[in-house]
């Protein structure tokens, strides 16, 4: 390894970049500890059986190659903090060595940072985008650790003692430092027009010409080179192209639509296989199942609605992500049930529309326990409860009038993406998610809507808005506003008269919705 330092001189040229970052680059990261640094634990070593071993002594030996741990002084064994390897069955069949830093991460800052997103990605593609793709060759590596910070990142292993001098998989914070690293890195490309987007090591060139993407290619290849950043060739995908798998997607310019990657679709295929009825799983096995399709979620357009009858199935077991890990659950008929969308290849092979949206139509909805109203691009629209509606409770009234509102105005909402304004953040969170798991009522409500919305809309979104600020939808959903009862907003007023000057007289029917003082 050719540690970041040796190209110092090439970060310090980089435009903006933080004191923090040369100082990582410089002198090694600098574990950030929220509470005090945990003291020495003992030499606790990795004991494993046979097999497991010999893969231990292959992760040692390539460790120590890269130089990316050294043995510990014998003088300086008794002092530091140890952690324990321990071994995991790869996809495709073979073992992987893990540090368990556990115990370390709870002394740790918990420090939040923004990391790239699938529906992030699904904004910056273009019609007809050229991609390529990079990988970096062992990403954290790059970053060497403050010598006086190595001794936390210790392991024994058959009578030796090791620390590593490079971020180690697993540590809290190495996906944050190596993120801000490389972002600091890529800034100047940025600035000179060339997209790129970066996802830890995984990075992804977008270009609306062949010509155009081997240009910047060339570019960022030589940037890395500068800056020390070292390629994976085998992992990169360094000719253009139009459709390329990136984080597990795969992203076609061409139709400007994306979906799950054939081995994604495959792994939550096996994975649903095995929950058969009569069978019994443990809670880690189906938080496993969760994770799988959470993640598919990000893909999917209605995968977290159609999650929900597992998650609801779940909780009349008692499960609990923080319970007995290998509590046993059996699986009944119901709960196949609410797997049957993750059986079909259709459904998993659904993806977004790429680009941004171009605009959303909005609309401002509101709802009283006597009934709703809702206003869209100026044209109101409002309605009572009847009979047993009116011993609802309000958040399953805003979401009915959400419901009300969208049937309203289908013929101006259809095929558009929607953003619904409301001041419930209960709707906003149901919509939002897909539903939720506090409320049945509400969820079941929730469903109906976007059930209905699939062959309808393009997409369904809602927004947080303050009740004052919704004040047209509120008003309508009180079987307001008398006529001439309208007014315009204050701060509308403010920038009015500061163009032209102030009113000398106020046209409004009524005193209180005057804006001229009197």
């Amino acid at each position: 390894l050719v540690p970041l330092v040796d190209h110092l001189a090439a970060w310090k040229l980089l435009p903006n970049v933080s004191a923090w970052v040369l100082h990582t680059v410089e002198r090694g990261y600098r574990i950030q500890f929220g509470t005090k640094p945990p003291p020495f634990n003992g030499v606790s070593p990795t004991l494993v059986g046979p097999e497991q071993g010999l893969v231990m002594e292959q992760e040692v030996a390539t460790l120590l190659r890269k130089e990316a741990i050294e043995v510990v002084p014998p003088h300086e064994r008794e002092s530091g903090f140890y952690s324990r390897y321990f071994i995991v069955p790869k996809k495709d069949g073979g073992l992987r060595p893990i540090l368990d830093l556990r115990l370390l991460n709870r002394s740790v800052k918990r420090l939040k940072f923004k990391m790239l997103t699938i529906r992030q990605v699904v904004s910056q593609i273009r019609s007809e985008d050229w991609f390529v793709t990079i990988d970096l060759k062992d990403a954290y590596f790059h970053v060497s650790i403050l010598p006086h910070h190595r001794k936390f990142l210790r392991f024994a292993f058959r009578g030796e003692a090791y620390q590593y001098r490079v971020l180690p998989f697993g540590l809290a914070l190495s996906p944050r430092t190596f993120t801000k690293c490389v972002d600091a890195a890529l800034a100047p490309l940025r600035l000179q027009g060339i997209r790129i987007l970066n996802y830890i090591d995984d990075w992804l060139i977008l270009a609306q010409s062949e010509m155009e993407a081997v240009r910047h290619r060339d570019v960022i290849l030589a940037h890395m080179k500068a800056l020390g950043l070292r390629l994976n060739a085998k992992k990169s995908v360094l000719s253009p192209l139009q459709r390329t798998t990136y984080l597990g997607v795969l992203w076609v310019s061409t139709t400007m639509r994306a979906r799950l990657s054939p081995a994604r679709i495959e792994s939550i295929l096996t994975a649903v296989k095995r929950v058969k009825e009569g069978r019994s799983l443990t809670v880690k096995q189906f938080q496993q199942l969760l994770g799988l399709m959470a993640a598919a979620s990000n893909v999917i357009p209605f995968g977290l609605l159609y999650m929900k009858p597992l998650q609801w199935w779940l909780k009349t077991k008692g499960f609990s992500p923080r319970g007995n890990p290998l509590r046993m659950i059996r699986i009944m008929r119901r709960c196949l049930r609410a797997l049957d969308m993750w059986r079909k290849p259709w459904f998993l092979s659904q993806g977004p529309v790429l680009g941004a949206p171009c605009r959303r139509v909005t609309l401002a909805m509101d709802a009283s326990l006597t009934g709703w109203g809702a206003v869209m691009s100026g044209h109101p629209a409002r309605g009572l409860w009847s009979g047993h509606q009116l011993t609802w409770h309000i958040n399953c009234l805003e979401m009915l009038a959400v419901f009300r509102a969208l049937k309203h105005f289908l013929p101006d909402l259809r095929d558009r993406h929607v953003l619904v304004r409301t001041d419930n953040t209960s709707v906003v969170s149901y919509i939002n998610h897909q539903g939720g798991l506090r409320s049945r009522p509400l969820y079941k409500l929730a469903h109906q809507i976007l059930v209905w919305s699939q062959d309808k809309l393009l997409s369904l979104r809602a927004v947080y808005v303050p009740g004052h600020l919704n004040l047209g939808a509120d008003i309508l959903s009180r079987q307001g506003p008398r006529p001439g009862e309208w007014m315009l907003h204050p701060e509308v007023v403010k920038q009015i008269w500061r163009v032209f000057g102030p009113a000398q007289v106020d046209l409004f029917a009524t005193r209180e919705k005057r804006n001229v003082p009197s």
